[in-house]
């Protein structure tokens, strides 16, 4: 079963409410996302795979991907300028940043 906190305990500790982002996911939700994520990642072009492979990016369970990463993944992608701008300005990936994200990469002309 799973349950709903309608209020989250507070951390007593500065240095863990600083890492915690208030959005709890459960292990079914990571699993799944690592492997859809996996999926799209065999669809990609060699040098897209093997800079995954080289960063260790699916392994890293813990830690978000870093900023740096995700603009060279880009990068190496072939996303262009303004999807690569927009990876600059972002530190973790939500719904306002993938929004900025999908208007990059449509375009001028979406």
């Amino acid at each position: 079963r799973t349950r709903v906190l309608a209020n989250k305990p507070l951390r007593h500790s500065a240095r863990l409410a600083a890492k915690d982002d208030g959005v709890y996911q459960n292990a079914t939700a990571k699993a799944t996302q690592l492997k859809s994520l996996q999926n799209s990642l065999a669809l990609c072009s060699v040098a897209v795979q093997t800079h995954v492979v080289k960063k260790k990016l699916l392994t890293k369970t813990k830690k978000p991907i870093a900023n740096i990463d995700l603009v060279k993944l880009a990068d190496v992608a072939g996303l262009g300028d303004a999807a690569i701008k927009a990876l600059d300005q972002v530190l973790t990936i939500g719904a306002a940043t993938a929004h900025q994200l999908d208007s990059a990469l449509a375009g001028p002309d979406a």
